[in-house]
This record gives C-alpha cells, sequence and structure tokens, in this order.
C-alpha cells in the first residue's frame, strides 16, 4: 500500500488516520460502485516534510505555547507561515506527478481538504476545511497549499478545543479529483433536518457548482421526498440569486442568471434547477449511500450533462436518533409519543437508569392491573421509559380514549402540546392492537372495585379526605418500618411497589379521579357565560402537597434569626445546631415531611433535601428578602380570595335561575375542595417510595465502593435494579462495565434535543405556527428553539466584537464566521437554505436561527432587542428585555 497517496477507483482498506473523513468516505463509496469522479488523496504521511519545516519556526513556538485570547492572532501568523514559505520538494513533486497520472482526461481540478478528524459522526467541522474549485496542473501546489493551511485556521483550533479534541496537533490530508462542470448541483440530507424525519430527503439545488449552496451565498431551492415511495412531497423555489461557475482560465466567477430573476420576483414562470426525474435520481443517491454507511448521511452531489455525481458523503452529526425499541419499520404504520418527563415534568434531561428502571417496572405493574395486558411491549401500553425519558404512547391513547379528549387533556397540561397533538390526522397514528381491545373490560373491572370508594367519597368528601390522610400517614409509616428490616435493595424494592400499588389503587386513585372529574363537569354545569370563574374553581385548592412545601419553606424563612446572613453561614449554622431553637425545631419538621423530595426529584438519582439542603439554604435566604406583600403567603390568600369570589358569583347566578342546578353546583364545589388539591399527591407518595429504596440503594453502593466494585457510590445509579440483583448473587460481576455500557448507551440515543411530540420515525410534530404580524419578520425555519436578545449585525466576521448573548445578523455566513457561533445567542441570515453553512453550525451548537429575512442587516440595528423563533422562522421586533425577578 502506498504511504503517500491513494488513488480512486481502485484503493481499499485505507485508514482513516491517514487519508482523512472526506477521502475514506470518496474511497468507499468509489467501492460500492458510486458515480464518484475519479481523483487521489495526498495522505496525511505526504505532508510530514511540511509539518516539519513549519515546527522550526517562531510561529509554531508561539503556537505551542498560546492559549486564550491570543490564538486567534497566532493561527493567522502560522496559517501565514504555511502559506508564504512551504513548497513542494523534489520528492513531493514526483509522487504528484505520478498520483495525477491516475486521473484520466483531467483538465481542471477540485482540490478539497480530508482531515482524519473531520466528517466522523458527531464531528463534522462543518465546512471549516478548505476546498479550492476550478485548479488548472500549474496552480495545484498553490491549491494543495491552501487546503493544508486550513488545518492551522483558528476556526478549526476553536472547534477542536469545544469539542475536547487536541487542537495543537494538527494533521491533514488532500484529495484531488477531476473537476466537473457541473450544470446543477448540491446538497443532500437522508434526514430532514427540520422535522427530524427518517423517510424524508430534503435535496437543495442551484445551477452551476454547488459552491453556492453549501456556503450559502444564494438561497437554492429546496425539495422534499418520501425515500421509500419515491414521492415528492414538497417543492420550495428559492430566488438562487446568483450561481457559481468555473472560469474560462480556471477558478471560479459568480454569474447572476436571467432565468433566475424570475424566480427572485416571484413570477410563475420561476424555474427549478431540478426536474422531477432528477429530484427522484438523487433522492434514490441519498437512500442508498445511507444503506451503505448504515446512518443517516448528507450528500454533496452535481449532474454534468444528464449524469449525476456524487462528490463528499458523510454521516449527519446534527440530527437526534431514536432509541430502537421506540422506532417502526418505515413501510410500518407509525406511532406518536410524547414526552412527560418535559411536558409535565418540566426535566429535559434524560432520567438516570436506575429511575428509568424503577419507573418502567412500576408503570408495568400498574399497567397490568388496569388494562390486563403486559405494558412491557411498546405497542401495547399508554406510558414507555426508553433513554431516559417517560413518554406517552399516543397511539394507544388515541385508541383508548380518542383524539379530542386527548387533545383536551393535554390543552389543560401543554397548550403547545395540544395544539401540536390537535394538528395530527387520528388515523393515521391511531394503535390497531387486538391486545388492547380487551383493555377496555379489565379497566372496567377496576372501575367497578374503586367505583364504591368513589360514589362513597362524592357523598362525603371532608370525610374522604380525612380517611385519606390517615391512609397516606399509615403508608408513608409502613415504608419506614420496611427501611428498617435491612432488606437488600431488590427485596425492598418488591414490598415498596406492593406498598405503593395498595395505597394508590385502593385509596389515592378513587379520589383523585373523582376530582378529576368533578371539575369537568363543573365546567359544564355552568357553562361558557361561567368559563373564567369556572378556571379559577381550581386555583390554590388546600391539601395540595408541593403548594404546602412552598408555604412552609416561606414560614421557615421566617425564623430566621436576620437579614444578611450568608447562604455559608446559615448552611453552619443548621449542621451545627447553633440557630435559634424554634427555627431548628421548625427546619427538622418541615424535613420529616418534605425530606424525600428535591429538585429533579422524579430522578431517584437526584439529592434530596434531607441529604443536600443546600438549594434549601439559597431558598430560604431569597424568600427572606421578599417584602410580605410578594410572598408565597400573601399570593396564595390572594389567589384563594379570587377562587371564593368565584365561587360566590357563581352560586349567586346559578341560585337566581336554577335552584336545583345552584345545589348540584354547591355539592361539587365542595368535592373540589376537599379533593381536588390531590393532583400532586400520587407524585409525592411516588418520590417517597423511592426516596425509601434510595437509602437502601446508596447503602449497597457503599459496600461496593469499600469491595473496589464500584468506584463511588451514585454509580449505583448508572445501573438497573435487575445488575443490583445480579451484583448481589454474582460476586464477580463487573459493576463497573454494566454502569459504563448502560451510560454509553442512554448517551447515544439522548433526546434530550426532541421536542414534546414525534413519531416513531423521527418526525417532530408541532403546532402549527403563528402567521407573522406588523411587528415579524417571516422567514424560513432553519435551526429549532426560541431565544430574545440584542442583535449585532456583522458585515465580516471582524467588524466589530460580538458579546456573549447577543444574536448574530449576517446576509451568509461562511466557515470563517464559526467561532462566532460559540458567542451568539441566535442567527439571522438574509439568504441560504437550511443545508447551507450557518443553519448546519447553527444546529450544531443549539442556536435557534431563521434564514430568509431580506434585508436583514439593514432593517436590524445593533442593540435592537427581537426574539428568533427558529422553528416557526419568525423574527419578532422591539420585544422587551427579560428581567429577572426575585
Amino acid at each position: 500500500m502506498n504511504t503517500s497517496y491513494a488513488v480512486f477507483p481502485g484503493s481499499k482498506n485505507e485508514e482513516l488516520r491517514e487519508v482523512g473523513g472526506k477521502a475514506k468516505s470518496l474511497i468507499e463509496m468509489t467501492g460500492q460502485s458510486m458515480p464518484v469522479p475519479p481523483g487521489v488523496v495526498l495522505k496525511v504521511a505526504f505532508f510530514q516534510t511540511w509539518f516539519e519545516q513549519l515546527r522550526t519556526t517562531p510561529a509554531w513556538k508561539k503556537f505551542e505555547s498560546g492559549s486564550g485570547e491570543n490564538m486567534e492572532s497566532i493561527c493567522g501568523d502560522l496559517k501565514r507561515e504555511a502559506l508564504a514559505t512551504l513548497r513542494l520538494d523534489q520528492n513531493q513533486l514526483s509522487l504528484l506527478g505520478t498520483a495525477l497520472g491516475q486521473i484520466p482526461n483531467a483538465e481542471l481540478y477540485a482540490v478539497r481538504s480530508s482531515s482524519p478528524e473531520e466528517d466522523l459522526e458527531g464531528r463534522s467541522f462543518a465546512g471549516a476545511y478548505q476546498t479550492v474549485l476550478g485548479v488548472k496542473r500549474e496552480s495545484l501546489e498553490a491549491a494543495i497549499r491552501t487546503c493544508f493551511a486550513s488545518c492551522l485556521d483558528f476556526a478549526i483550533f476553536a472547534y477542536k478545543q469545544k469539542h475536547g479534541m487536541n487542537p495543537y496537533d494538527p494533521k491533514i490530508a488532500v484529495v484531488i479529483q477531476k473537476q466537473l462542470n457541473s450544470d446543477v448541483a448540491g446538497v443532500g440530507f437522508s434526514v430532514n433536518p427540520l422535522t427530524n424525519d427518517f423517510d424524508e430527503a430534503v435535496i437543495t439545488a442551484n445551477f452551476g457548482l454547488g459552491e453556492s449552496v453549501v456556503a450559502g451565498t444564494a438561497t437554492p431551492d429546496t425539495f422534499v421526498v418520501d425515500k421509500e415511495k419515491r414521492s415528492i412531497k414538497s417543492k420550495l423555489i428559492g430566488k438562487k440569486e446568483m450561481a457559481v461557475r468555473l472560469a474560462e482560465h480556471g477558478g471560479t466567477h459568480e454569474e447572476a442568471i436571467a432565468e433566475n430573476k424570475a424566480a427572485s420576483q416571484g413570477t410563475n414562470g420561476a424555474r427549478a434547477a431540478l426536474n422531477n426525474r432528477q429530484i427522484r435520481m438523487v433522492s434514490d443517491l441519498i437512500k442508498k449511500v445511507e444503506q451503505t454507511i448504515e446512518k443517516p448521511v448528507d450528500i454533496e452531489w452535481a449532474f454534468e450533462k444528464e449524469r449525476l455525481y456524487l462528490l463528499q458523503a458523510r454521516p449527519i452529526t446534527a440530527y437526534q436518533p431514536l432509541p430502537p425499541d421506540m422506532m417502526t419499520e418505515s413501510s410500518a404504520k407509525r406511532r406518536l409519543y410524547i414526552d412527560v418527563t418535559k411536558c409535565v415534568q418540566g426535566i429535559f434531561d434524560p432520567l438516570s437508569v436506575m429511575a428509568s428502571s424503577f419507573l418502567k417496572t412500576l408503570i408495568r405493574k400498574l399497567g397490568k392491573k388496569f388494562y390486563g395486558v403486559d405494558t412491557n411491549q411498546i405497542n401495547s401500553t399508554m406510558a414507555y421509559i426508553s433513554g431516559g425519558h417517560l413518554y406517552l404512547n399516543v397511539s394507544t391513547a388515541f385508541m383508548l380514549f380518542g383524539k379530542k379528549k386527548m387533545v383536551h387533556l393535554l390543552n389543560i397540561l401543554d397548550p403547545l402540546t395540544g395544539q401540536a397533538l390537535d394538528s395530527v390526522n387520528e388515523k393515521e397514528y391511531s394503535s390497531r392492537n387486538l391486545k388492547l381491545f380487551l383493555a377496555p373490560l379489565n379497566l372496567a373491572g377496576v372501575l367497578a372495585k374503586i367505583g364504591p370508594k368513589m360514589i362513597g367519597s362524592a357523598h362525603n368528601p371532608e370525610q374522604a379526605y380525612e380517611d385519606l390522610s390517615v391512609h397516606l400517614e399509615k403508608y408513608m409509616q409502613e415504608l419506614q418500618e420496611l427501611e428498617e428490616k435491612n432488606l437488600s435493595a431488590p427485596d425492598l424494592y418488591e414490598k415498596i411497589v406492593s406498598k405503593l400499588e395498595g395505597f394508590m389503587i385502593d385509596q389515592l386513585i378513587p379520589r383523585f379521579l373523582l376530582s378529576r372529574i368533578v371539575i369537568e363537569q363543573i365546567k359544564k354545569l355552568v357553562g361558557p357565560e361561567f368559563k373564567d370563574e369556572a378556571n379559577l374553581l381550581n386555583q390554590s385548592l388546600p391539601h395540595n402537597v408541593t403548594v404546602e412545601m412552598g408555604l412552609d419553606l416561606y414560614d421557615l424563612a421566617r425564623l430566621l434569626p436576620s437579614e444578611g446572613m450568608a447562604a455559608s453561614e446559615l448552611a453552619n449554622g443548621i449542621v451545627h445546631r447553633s440557630l435559634p431553637e424554634n427555627f431548628l425545631e421548625a427546619w427538622d419538621r418541615f424535613l420529616l415531611r418534605y425530606g424525600h423530595r428535591g429538585p429533579k426529584e422524579l430522578d431517584i438519582a437526584s439529592p434530596r433535601y434531607g441529604t443536600d439542603p443546600s438549594f434549601l439554604v439559597t431558598q430560604l435566604l431569597s424568600l427572606q428578602a421578599l417584602s410580605p406583600e410578594n410572598s408565597p403567603r400573601a399570593r396564595h390568600e390572594r389567589s384563594v380570595k379570587e377562587r371564593t369570589a368565584a365561587y360566590e358569583k357563581i352560586k349567586a347566578a346559578l341560585s337566581n335561575t336554577d335552584k336545583g342546578k345552584a345545589k348540584k353546583f354547591e355539592e361539587q364545589y365542595k368535592i373540589i375542595l376537599n379533593l381536588g388539591g390531590l393532583r400532586e399527591t400520587p407524585k409525592f407518595s411516588v418520590i417517597y417510595a423511592m426516596n425509601v429504596l434510595r437509602k437502601a440503594l446508596i447503602k449497597q453502593a457503599e459496600q461496593w465502593v469499600k469491595e473496589d466494585r464500584l468506584d463511588f457510590s451514585i454509580q449505583i445509579f448508572d445501573m438497573t435494579l435487575d445488575d443490583v440483583r445480579r451484583g448481589i448473587k454474582d460476586s464477580k460481576a463487573d459493576l463497573r462495565k454494566m454502569a459504563k455500557d448502560h451510560i454509553d448507551l442512554r448517551e447515544k440515543y439522548k433526546v434530550a434535543t426532541l421536542p414534546l411530540v414525534f413519531d416513531s420515525r423521527g418526525r417532530v410534530i408541532k403546532a402549527p405556527p403563528a402567521p407573522a404580524t406588523e411587528n415579524q419578520l417571516s422567514g424560513i425555519a432553519i435551526s429549532t428553539g426560541s431565544v430574545r436578545g440584542k442583535v449585532k449585525v456583522l458585515h465580516t466576521p471582524h467588524e466589530k466584537p460580538l458579546m456573549p448573548g447577543e444574536i448574530l445578523v449576517a446576509r451568509a455566513t461562511d466557515p470563517g464566521w464559526t467561532p462566532l457561533f460559540a458567542i451568539a445567542s441566535g442567527i439571522i441570515l438574509e439568504v441560504g437554505g437550511v443545508l447551507q453553512h450557518g443553519a448546519l453550525v447553527a444546529r450544531e451548537y443549539g442556536l435557534p436561527g431563521v434564514s430568509g429575512i431580506e434585508n436583514a442587516t439593514e432593517i436590524l440595528k445593533d442593540g435592537m432587542m427581537v426574539e428568533v423563533n427558529g422553528t416557526d422562522g419568525i423574527i419578532t421586533l422591539n420585544v422587551k428585555e427579560e428581567v429577572a425577578v426575585g
């Protein structure tokens, strides 16, 4: 095997570290008979002498020892040194000549950088390395030098540093291919980058070379294709402001094309860059490359004289994979999901492995009880745990309850999720699992069991609450007794879940369901005339354990001895019991009642107030500083008065018109008043049980740390309950490997970035966008999310400083702008499609972005407050700056 260059087609089994990601991909594609223009790659070893020469220069010495703000100028000096002094020696010239002899009939060449660290899964560098097109034979050395020097660019240094790579050890290979004189070219994604749909290919195209599409200097046509059905789902004809063509004497030039003028003016004569046959050809090529690489890909392609060529192929870095167990085959009926951990719990990070294991088993037991089917199978359950998130299987819910009821429920929990759900076709997603047809029968049996308790609670809601309080205290006491029995964590878990199941089904669920049903009945009873007042009846109800915790914490803050106390002073006073006795007694009572709770409490791995009260210390000092009128107690009392006033208003109105209705209303309100506040009690009960298990797991983990089977005690939360059972039974089981395997898998399918509603082929379901108003600019959504901030308009990357949190506004961006993306909070561009550089980097950095805002650099002024909605493609002007309120 030649150590200095490789030829394709012809080469096989080349190492990534020698040829770089771009070249390795091209070599593999030619091996699969893909239509790749012939070429050679000058390997990393080819440039060894150039690096040896650079290492003797003062510029390299500064580079080796440099850091911080000076690195941009240091990298610039080193790059200029390379461009000014490096020349091919005789051996390199000889090798180059031999290599070029392998490229037949080449008059011009395309020269591209190929880094060993580029185009890897998770590392795209988003076009930061250099490409030189239209190169004549006599200009090749200069083009090679330009591509080589790009590995010294500050943008590369910053990207490597940000992604945990060594930025002080640059390496590069260079690809030289026969230059195509393409009629049309562009980019293609095998996953729709805006909807994350795995079955949709997205193609952007412009006339001429593909550089205008890749660099974002023109707004291309965009086509969406169903890869499996080969159907064209949408066409968006871009303005195609200019095209890049090969120049007569080498190089390239930009030119405006007369046929694009109609497109830019939006006339009916606008011409697409691709016809339907060509669109399908590109889609088929994308699909073939994806199947070859076995990963979602993006490619660069070109048509020359009606022949389609593949120019580049690489794994997509900015898409959201789904865990395999949540996916369906492309030809199968799709399932629809809602992320409950985000929608209901507000938790965006994945739950720990142990939390997932705990909840999965609990859901399975309760599901079996209620529906009579094994809810461990995703197609036969409503609740499902995967990848550290709790999901609602909407397809099952549609079958059992219908879309209308589910939308109504979601509109209460989260209106945006409800709107998104309302936009879907119920028939497209509703499940047809035969096992689930029996679920209503089993559910009816459960309801028959709890029905008498619901009826009794309706007749005497005050007594119903008193009885529930007694059973809640009994349940908590029984769990404490189990904790004291020194059972193994797995055995303790089984008993805990049994107690929890009994309390939930026999005591809590009947009262909880009754209150939810009555709340809806009241709204129907009073009608639309009292809609607003009816909504107030559900606020600030008694017996809400979460509200009570907040109020108790405020009362605790009022017992602090003086204002101005530092957090460390308060923490030390609690630890050493040096604070006033009345505060310490109240503190102990608070922890006894709420010590099992804490931030992200649904995750068993999260610290609890009882073991880590540092969060409470901060909260106490913040609460102490509040004025009485802004305190939680004052706000709660005002809210109670609003509820009471709404009740009295409805009661008086009904008494004057319908005495029977008025009496029924009073009875129903009494139920809400006594049982409506129970909506937080189910979670309270689960978290209490979870904390008892948590302490047993920590105890077991501490023993394993002493035995050198784990590195630290909280590592046990990276394991499942089955792992713990195995670890107890088998003293030789590799606990560290168990933990690592789970974490690696969870990170691979991390879904923190997925929106609330999506389907089993990855497609994100969004609420219909609101139309733009007079105070808004409408463009193309290129990177999802929303951010509010001050804009900074830049015509060049170095025109003026971009401050952290500012929103970058530019006509377009190329790789030279990349370092600014690490500072910006959002992106607004005048031109460019969803696959151009600015869009790619924005998505990779998680920055909301909108493109296609004509004259954005003139309309928007430095310091203007705007909101960038990268999900809907809307810019809202002159918004108010958000101010934090204590």
